[in-house]
């Protein structure tokens, strides 16, 4: 019955992570700080040699992640707002990166190596620090990208910028 009131405790300290990082409007340090928390689950799993502890941290490891992923989507298309087929090729781009676990998962966790699992909880390890790397980065490396500009279509010789009421004159 404990173990089951863990959990849920964790499941509601993961959603309320998520539900402050929409009020508050940061994800630059909610999603560093779920995979810190998620590299730190794999690190203990990666030293330690009793499995219920590895399950458990196993646990904590993969609920991190998985609240991590919408926050990650969301952000990347905040970053990268305009053009709007900028935004989708990003956003394609970060999905196919996470898809790639599907691919080298049999690899990095062989039954055969299993209940120890040293690769696989290595290299989790080492790939989820780069991820708090990369998401602590983030803004210092947007910084460097074309600031967004407003929708505008073209009619004719005049342009249409998206929220005003009235055509301008194209400037040439």
């Amino acid at each position: 019955m404990q173990e089951r009131a863990k959990r849920y405790r964790l499941i509601v300290c993961l959603l309320y992570r998520s539900w402050t990082s929409d009020k508050t409007q940061d994800r630059r340090w909610h999603n560093a700080g779920l995979l810190g928390f998620a590299g730190i689950a794999a690190l203990v799993a990666l030293l330690v040699s009793n499995n219920a502890v590895k399950y458990a941290m196993l646990c904590v490891q993969t609920g991190a992640m998985y609240t991590t992923i919408p926050l990650i989507l969301n952000w990347t298309s905040e970053v990268l707002s305009q053009p709007t087929r900028k935004r989708s090729i990003a956003i394609a781009l970060v999905n196919s990166f996470g898809h790639t676990s599907y691919i080298y998962g049999s690899f990095l966790w062989p039954s055969a190596e299993g209940p120890r699992n040293l690769k696989g909880f290595a290299v989790s390890t080492a790939v989820l620090f780069l991820g708090v790397l990369i998401a602590a980065l983030m803004p210092v490396i947007a910084s460097y990208l074309p600031k967004p500009q407003p929708d505008v279509m073209l009619h004719g010789q005049e342009l249409f910028v998206a929220g005003e009421e009235k055509l301008e004159k194209q400037d040439k």
